[in-house]
């Protein structure tokens, strides 16, 4: 279980992908799955994929095709 100032830490670094896995990552750390650097690497994996989810267009949103600013 994460303590309350770990996970206003997380919360206000912006790391909720961290924060979705931190407790199953523990727990496979605790149960010898994971050494110390794996899980480190893991959960920075995990956020990696959390951001690059959120950064993915919805199916219904239109992309346009131009890279310049809304006024170029």
């Amino acid at each position: 279980m994460m303590d309350t100032a770990l996970r206003e830490s997380l919360k206000a670094l912006r790391l909720s992908g961290m924060l979705e896995t931190l407790d199953v990552r523990m727990t496979q750390t605790r149960g010898g799955e994971l050494g110390h650097l794996d899980f480190l690497q893991i959960l920075r994996q995990d956020e990696n994929t959390h951001c690059e989810t959120e950064r993915a267009p919805s199916p219904g949103i239109r992309q346009h095709g131009r890279s310049r600013g809304f006024w170029a």
